[in-house]
C-alpha cells in the first residue's frame, strides 16, 4: 500500500488525559507519526520501549521529559530524542500542550489504540497487560511536574 505525502487523521484515541490523533502508522508504515494533545499534568509514565526510537517535537506548551538520568524542561519549537531501550516519560507542565511524535519502526500507534479501548475507570493490572503486550515496560509514574 502506497503512502500519501500529504498526512491526515487516520483516527484518534484517549487515556488518561492524552488525544492522540494518528497520522500514519501500520504495516505498511516505516514509522509512526501521532499529535499528541496533553493535559497539564498528564502524560506517559517512566517506560522502556524495548524496540521503538523516538523523536518528539514540541508544537506548543511546555513539557517536562526524562530520559534516562536527564531531566528535560523543554517549550515549543523544542525536540527530545528516546532511543529504543531508554527510561523515558513526559508531562505537560501548565497547560494544554502539543507534541508531534514520531517512532520507529511503525507501530507504537496499537499501543495508544489498546489503552483507549480499556473500561475506566482502568487499573494499573489492565494497563501492565496491554504495555506488555505491546512491549513496553511501565518502569515508573508519569513525570512530576
Amino acid at each position: 500500500m502506497a503512502v500519501d505525502a500529504r498526512l491526515t487523521s487516520q483516527s484518534t484515541v484517549s487515556f488518561s488525559g492524552i488525544d492522540a490523533n494518528i497520522l500514519l502508522g501500520g504495516a505498511d508504515s516505516p514509522f509512526t507519526v501521532m499529535l499528541l494533545r496533553v493535559q497539564p499534568g498528564h502524560g506517559a509514565p517512566n517506560h522502556i520501549s524495548e524496540f521503538e526510537d523516538k523523536l518528539f517535537k514540541v508544537d506548543s506548551g511546555r513539557f517536562r521529559f526524562v530520559v534516562e538520568d536527564e531531566v528535560l524542561d523543554v517549550e515549543t519549537g523544542d525536540h527530545v530524542f528516546a532511543r529504543k531501550g531508554a527510561v523515558h516519560g513526559f508531562a505537560a507542565i501548565d497547560s494544554v500542550s502539543m507534541l508531534t511524535l514520531v517512532s520507529t519502526p511503525s507501530g507504537h500507534e496499537k499501543f495508544f489504540e489498546d489503552l483507549s479501548r480499556l473500561p475506566t475507570p482502568h487499573t494499573p493490572e489492565a494497563v501492565s497487560a496491554v504495555s506488555e503486550a505491546n512491549k513496553l515496560l511501565i518502569v515508573g509514574p508519569v513525570v512530576s511536574v
